[in-house]
């Protein structure tokens, strides 16, 4: 975004401005849609802790600096009034949401001691009063973040400022259930909250569809047995690896989305796997995105495809990491390629895509999305293919030369495809990623 209280942090990239802001929130609000801002506002500050006039906010030790802003100094507010202040007039939303989560290094560093006398959870909600009470006298909005950082605290619930917006999430089956429990106790105490499922589309090219069924189900039953304000569905690309994915794995998991939000229906029991469910989303997404029958039915089977790798991993999958790994890297952290075997996992990811990759080609799906669908598939074929390298440590001539056109080839697809859609500013950490692959393949 064009900040307009730092034009030197932009200058040289294109980017969203004030007027595109606003061209898109007269947009919505014509549909009837509340375009709600997002600016984080504790973690995930690497972007703006990396420039020397903000590096000093930054939780750090001797040989470390996180990408976390310390909440204790005043600076630290001046700054995220300042940034407010370019962002937040352009959006007639009520509401933003502010983050807040994943402050690495919080409770270390320069936060140590107050975390220690004061308690981690009041120092935390402490930042939150002040930036409610900046957005909200200032701004005149009302604040959202995300409750990990703070949700093992119940006991500070009460504490909250009574108009903020608690957003709890879960993304892989296991942190999805822990939703639950967590739902209860913000319920209980009187929170104002949020479900926030995933896409589960990041890191593994397509979306893992029995996870992201599963998330999106579960968090809808939940939002209604304990009393959720709203449900939030989360897209996401990763900031140090880029955003491989397209966005035409995301239209099936937000038409999920959208029938849960609005009826999450009898809870699951033995008889009852909410089928229709699926297959009404398939059909709402056949005949408003893709214009034929049976596209959304063929994406739901290219996500299936992690099944056949040899581990199950959390977040990701095997075929779609290993392109963001270097080649002397084996090890992921839940997987790891040494104790794969021989070729029959890989071998069997790169027989099922290919097939699924045949029926897309022969489908009637619009021709643009159906170019990203087959790119996205062609680079976990590479992924898969790189797997056999590392398991085996070794490669033919041939093979060699092979991946190389490959990857060359998809890079130019998806620079022509993702250019399309998106500003150009950060397509090359995901291009990155691959031309790092080709040159450790020569080298190999």
């Amino acid at each position: 975004f064009k900040y307009s209280a730092f034009p030197e942090v932009t200058k040289d990239f294109e980017c969203l401005t004030p007027e595109d802001i606003e061209y898109l929130d007269k947009y919505c609000k014509d549909r009837f849609i509340d375009l709600v801002p997002n600016q984080n506002s504790f973690g995930h500050m690497k972007a703006w802790l990396s420039l020397p006039q903000y590096s000093h906010l930054a939780l750090s030790g001797d040989n470390e600096r996180t990408q976390t802003l310390n909440p204790l100094l005043p600076e630290t507010t001046e700054l995220m009034d300042k940034i407010y202040g370019s962002l937040l007039p352009h959006f007639k939303s009520k509401y933003v949401h502010i983050g807040l989560d994943e402050a690495f290094g919080f409770g270390k560093y320069q936060t140590k001691e107050a975390c220690e006398k004061y308690g981690a959870d009041n120092v935390f909600v402490d930042y939150l009063t002040k930036l409610n009470d900046l957005v909200n006298n200032k701004y005149g909005k009302e604040i959202m973040f995300w409750d990990d950082m703070i949700i093992s605290y119940p006991k500070s619930f009460p504490k909250f400022p009574k108009n903020v917006t608690a957003v709890e999430w879960g993304y892989g089956i296991i942190s999805t259930q822990f939703m639950e429990e967590r739902c209860r106790v913000l319920n209980n105490s009187g929170v104002r909250f949020y479900v926030c499922p995933g896409n589960a589309t990041w890191q593994c090219l397509t979306s893992r569809v029995d996870v992201m069924e599963f998330n999106i189900r579960t968090a809808g039953e939940l939002a209604k047995k304990y009393g959720a304000s709203g449900y939030l569905l989360s897209d996401w690309g990763m900031s140090a690896d880029g955003h491989m994915q397209f966005f035409v794995s995301s239209y099936f998991p937000c038409a999920m989305a959208a029938q849960y939000a609005w009826n999450s229906g009898e809870e699951q029991n033995r008889q009852n796997f909410k089928n229709d469910f699926r297959f009404a989303a398939m059909d709402y997404v056949d005949r408003n995105i893709f214009g034929c029958k049976g596209a959304t039915e063929l994406m739901y089977r290219l996500g299936k495809y992690h099944h056949l790798e040899p581990h199950k991993t959390h977040g990701l999958t095997m075929s779609a990491y290993v392109l963001l790994m270097p080649l002397s890297e084996n090890k992921g952290d839940t997987f790891d390629l040494d104790d794969c075997g021989n070729d029959f996992y890989f071998d069997n990811v790169i027989d099922y895509v290919s097939g699924v990759m045949q029926d897309i080609r022969a489908s009637a799906m619009e021709e643009r999305l159906k170019k990203e669908i087959l790119t996205n598939a062609e680079m976990i074929l590479i992924g898969a293919e790189l797997c056999k390298v590392k398991t085996h440590k070794k490669i033919t001539e041939e093979k060699r030369a092979e991946l190389v056109k490959r990857i060359d080839d998809v890079v130019a697809e998806y620079k022509e495809l993702w250019l399309y859609r998106n500003f150009e500013n950060g397509m090359e950490i995901s291009v990155g990623k691959l031309n790092d692959r080709k040159r450790e393949i020569l080298e190999y």
